[in-house]
């Protein structure tokens, strides 16, 4: 448990398994792999030219997914629990629900995510995002944001 700490996953190392608590915070960056994070209330996590599978997001927890960073198959679910899909960062099969916001930003790109009820997704102008399938959940899309393929 990463509580009131820092842990920094760098240089193509895979940490598996790791909860981020409140007042954690998780880099994980250049080429490194986490796997199945779980992020709690007043945690972060970080990732940069780096990828993220599988991760928990839960209430009050957020994940920041930087330039060059992947976020693959994670679920984002609870009152402000928050995915930030960042300028050049690619996000896939992200589950979205019950108070949990996916935010693709400017440049950001998001494919296969399922929004289910009490979910979000927020496209800003100039994000990207293809194939999103709506189970009662919302999409928002800002001008000049691109969507195709949603259900």
């Amino acid at each position: 448990m990463l509580s009131a700490g820092v842990q920094v996953i760098l240089g193509g190392a895979v940490a598996s398994g790791t909860v981020v608590g409140a007042g954690g915070f998780l880099e994980v960056d250049s080429n490194a792999v986490a796997s199945g994070t779980i992020v709690g209330a007043g945690g972060v996590m970080q990732v940069t030219t780096a990828t993220a599978s599988a991760a928990t997001i839960s209430a009050g927890g957020v994940m920041h997914v930087y330039s060059g960073g992947h976020a693959n198959g994670g679920t984002i679910v609870g009152a402000n629990a928050v995915d930030r899909i960042l300028s050049g960062a690619v996000a896939s099969g992200i589950v979205v629900s019950n108070g949990g916001l996916e935010y693709v930003a400017s440049g950001g790109v998001t494919s296969n995510a399922t929004i289910y009820a009490g979910g979000e997704e927020f496209d800003d102008a100039g994000a990207r995002t293809v194939g999103v399938v709506l189970s009662a959940g919302v999409q928002v899309i800002l001008g000049g944001a691109v969507a195709s393929g949603t259900v």
